[in-house]
This record gives C-alpha cells, sequence and structure tokens, in this order.
C-alpha cells in the first residue's frame, strides 16, 4: 500500500460517523495488541484512546 492509499484510507475513516470510527480503532487495537506484551498492550491502548479523544474534541469544535 503506498503512502497515497493510506492517506485516502485515514480519510475515509475521518468521514465515518462516530460509532463506526471507534469500532475501526477498536479493531485495530485488538490486531496490535495481538502482537504486544502486556506493558506495551496497556501503552498501546491509551495513545488509541487519546487519539480518538483528540478527534472527537476536534470535530467537536
Amino acid at each position: 500500500m503506498d503512502s497515497t492509499e493510506k492517506i485516502r484510507d485515514m480519510l475515509k475513516l475521518l468521514k465515518m460517523n462516530d460509532d463506526h470510527f471507534h469500532y475501526e480503532l477498536t479493531s485495530l487495537a485488538a490486531k496490535v495488541n495481538n502482537f504486544l506484551d502486556d506493558r506495551t498492550r496497556t501503552l498501546s491502548g491509551r495513545l488509541l484512546s487519546v487519539m480518538y479523544d483528540s478527534l472527537m474534541q476536534q470535530n467537536e469544535q
């Protein structure tokens, strides 16, 4: 997948409704967590949570 396709995919995610976007992030977190140890898993979950909250706050403004 080249950079242009990645950018298009991210834009699609940002245009989705809130529930679907939350589902996609949760799905991504589950996939990532399968490859991480416990400590790193906790940190990645927090990072995804912060990213989601940040995007939602920007959306509300």
